[in-house]
């Protein structure tokens, strides 16, 4: 791939007014730095949370345009924690299942395959090294594709400040 064609989806993401917010869900300290500290600087919002229930208490509060679920979650699973989040009624009467993007990483060569996760309800399953490089416009290409797949939803920030009426 051409470093031109590599960039594209990061160059019209950037183009947009919008940076796409992403909440990362991750125990580890050192990923969860490294994504905050790495995806800032390619174009994102990050958010972090340590576990699967306040996951859940997120995106009770807010939007995101996509996810990135670290696979070995204390307390809640993240099979279970990604069957919550597609399913009806679980974040509230109000709130319609998540349909965003949500991404797996997965360090343990143990852990099940891709198959295995998208069956589950994620969107892919991504394995280190995670090189910035390469996360980047995998990321911006995963949004572009959710936005174009769905032009007319507000982006998550979009969403945070339109005030109640």
């Amino acid at each position: 791939m051409s470093e031109e064609t590599r960039h594209q989806p990061e160059a019209r993401a950037r183009a947009s007014i919008h940076r796409p917010h992403l909440l990362a869900i991750t125990h580890d300290q050192e990923l969860a730095e490294f994504l905050i500290e790495g995806l800032v600087v390619g174009g994102f919002w990050v958010s972090t949370v340590a576990n699967g229930l306040l996951a859940l208490e997120v995106f009770r509060l807010r939007s995101f345009d996509a996810v990135l679920l670290d696979v070995d979650l204390p307390g809640l699973s993240a099979f279970d924690l990604i069957h919550r989040l597609r399913s009806p009624g679980a974040l509230g009467s109000d709130r319609q299942p998540i349909d965003l993007p949500i991404l797996a990483i997965s360090g343990d060569p143990a852990a099940p395959d891709t198959t295995t996760w998208l069956a589950a309800g994620a969107d892919d399953l991504w394995r280190p090294p995670l090189d910035l490089n390469d996360l980047i416009p995998r990321l911006h290409a995963v949004v572009l594709s959710w936005r174009e797949a769905n032009p007319g939803r507000p982006w998550a920030d979009e969403v945070a400040q339109v005030k109640p009426a």
